[in-house]
C-alpha cells in the first residue's frame, strides 16, 4: 500500500492480514520514523484502530501514539 497527502508525504507500506486483523507496516529508511496501522475487528460492527511509531534509532520498537474504536450505527 502507499500513502500520499497534501504535505508531500509518500509511505510506502507492507499489509498483512490475518481472518481479523489488517496491519500496515512502513519500510525502514534510514533516519526517518517507522509506522504501523492495525486495524482488529472486534465485532461484525465494531473495529479497533491503532497508530504506532518507531523512532529511526529503534526502527522495530513501536510505540502506540493512538488508539481508538469505530463502531457502525446503521
Amino acid at each position: 500500500a502507499i500513502y500520499f497527502d497534501n504535505e508531500v508525504h509518500t509511505i510506502k507500506y507492507k499489509v498483512s492480514f490475518t481472518e481479523k486483523s489488517i496491519v500496515l507496516t512502513s519500510n525502514i529508511i534510514a533516519n526517518a520514523p517507522r509506522f504501523r496501522f492495525t486495524y482488529t475487528a472486534i465485532d461484525d460492527k465494531t473495529v479497533n484502530a491503532s497508530f504506532e511509531i518507531a523512532t529511526p534509532q529503534a526502527p522495530e520498537e513501536f510505540k502506540m501514539y493512538l488508539e481508538g474504536k469505530a463502531s457502525k450505527v446503521k
